[in-house]
C-alpha cells in the first residue's frame, strides 16, 4: 500500500490570513488550526508536504518545523518551486512519486485548480479550500479525512 499525502499550504490554512493592519500582531500557527490538521494526520496516517511559499526560505521552514514539532508533526518533503504556479506544482510532485502514492488531498485558502483538463479535474476531486479569514475548520478537516480514507471504487 502506498503512502498518503497532504500537500499542505499555511497563511490561511494553519493560521487566519492576516490583514495589512493586523501584520505585527497576527497570531502565526493557530491552536484550533493546528488541531484540526493534527487530527487529519492522526485519522488518516497522511504525510505533511509543504506546498506553500514558507517552503522557499530556511527560516520559515524552520520556524514551521518547529511550530508543527509542538503538536507532534513534521512535513515530510516540499512541492518543487515552478514558475506555473502551485497546481503544476502539486501535479509534478504527483508525477515524481506517483508510484509511491495510494492517497492525496489539497489543502489551501486560495483557488488551487485553475484551468480545464483531466488533472484539473483530478485535483479538483482532492482539494479542499479553507477560509483565509479562519483557517482550517473541522468541517475542512472532516473533507480531507473522506479524502484521503477513500477507497477506489
Amino acid at each position: 500500500m502506498g503512502k498518503k499525502l497532504l500537500f499542505c499550504d499555511v497563511d490561511g490554512v494553519l493560521h487566519p490570513l492576516p490583514t495589512l493592519a493586523q501584520m505585527a500582531n497576527a497570531t502565526l500557527f493557530s491552536p484550533p488550526c493546528m488541531a484540526q490538521l493534527k487530527r487529519v494526520i492522526r485519522e488518516t496516517g497522511a504525510h505533511i508536504i509543504l506546498s506553500s511559499s514558507w517552503r522557499c526560505f530556511e527560516g520559515t521552514r524552520n520556524q514551521l518545523a518547529l511550530a508543527l514539532g509542538k503538536h507532534g508533526l513534521l512535513f515530510a518533503d516540499c512541492t518543487p518551486r515552478l514558475v506555473d504556479g502551485r497546481a503544476e506544482e502539486i501535479l509534478r510532485y504527483l508525477q515524481q512519486h506517483g508510484g509511491e502514492v495510494d492517497r492525496w488531498a489539497v489543502v489551501d485558502d486560495e483557488a488551487v485548480v485553475q484551468g480545464e483538463g483531466l488533472m484539473m479535474q483530478v485535483l479538483a476531486q482532492n482539494f479542499v479550500q479553507t477560509n483565509g479569514a479562519t483557517g482550517i475548520s473541522a468541517k475542512d478537516a472532516d473533507q480531507l479525512i473522506e479524502i484521503l480514507n477513500s477507497e477506489d471504487d
